[in-house]
């Protein structure tokens, strides 16, 4: 074991009791700027990359994709800064499967209770496998960080959810996320229309015209991965209505769309 995987281990089974006075944000700010010194530049990741695409789904945890090689000792950095390891919390566990499990999650609250906790959830960065090509700079404050393009969030996405089978917890938050993402980002659906009136104001046709050029865009700048340009004509059937997120490719049963087979 080394001295980063025994600090982590250490800290399991010693989970210490810290008392914050900042808010969750500048804690979570302070981590990654001394992470960044250290040569670890995160990707943002879960909620706050979904805020990033204009989702207002509001998120309690900062999630981020660390290189599989630094996973560890990123862990051991926080709880140096005394951001202690949390347990996943059963709840998410049920519902969000590896979402929860995954990776080391650090408390940033006071609270240590299920429902009121967030945490700094570190990722190994295999679980997405983003290509350098397909992150971008940005910075969170004055602080560096990588954040993947459009494209490569959709195909992610799709890619991810054909590692699970049909029916399980992963898969169904896959599901639940691209179609935030396909009605918030692409279609661009604020408010989800009650009435006659309200879809003939919201004017989806001309919604979804603009969705199918920007997924087109993607496609003609190159952007789908060799193998994977059927993504484009999948996306598209979702946006336009001709396609069902539930015929994506799963580990299971394969895909119901004829250019994944």
């Amino acid at each position: 074991m080394t001295a980063c995987e025994a600090t982590v281990a250490n800290a399991i089974h010693s989970p210490a009791k810290q008392s914050f006075s900042l808010p969750p944000e500048d804690l979570v700010h302070q981590a990654l700027a001394k992470l960044y010194n250290k040569g670890m530049q995160l990707i943002i990741w879960g909620g706050m990359l979904e805020r990033y695409l204009g989702i207002p789904r509001v998120y309690t945890d900062f999630s981020f994709l660390v290189p599989d090689d630094q996973l560890v000792a990123a862990s051991a950095m926080l709880s140096g800064m005394h951001l202690p390891l949390a347990s996943p919390r059963r709840l998410l566990l049920q519902t969000c499967g590896d979402f929860e499990g995954m990776g080391y999650l650090h408390r940033v609250t006071n609270s240590t209770t299920d429902a009121s906790m967030q945490c700094l959830h570190l990722y190994p960065s295999s679980f997405l496998s983003y290509t350098d090509d397909e992150l971008q700079k940005i910075f969170i404050d004055d602080v560096p960080a990588l954040i993947p393009r459009a494209s490569a969030v959709y195909a992610g996405m799709i890619r991810m959810m054909s590692k699970y089978v049909r029916w399980t917890s992963e898969r169904y938050k896959l599901q639940s996320d691209l179609e935030l993402s396909v009605n918030y980002h692409l279609l661009k659906i604020e408010k989800i229309p009650i009435d006659e009136e309200e879809m003939e104001m919201l004017d989806l046709d001309l919604r979804v015209k603009e969705a199918e050029e920007n997924i087109r865009a993607w496609g003609r700048a190159g952007e789908w991965r060799q193998g994977e340009e059927w993504m484009e004509d999948a996306l598209i059937g979702i946006v336009n209505g001709e396609g069902d997120i539930g015929d994506l490719p799963s580990k299971d049963m394969g895909s119901s769309y004829p250019l994944c087979k």
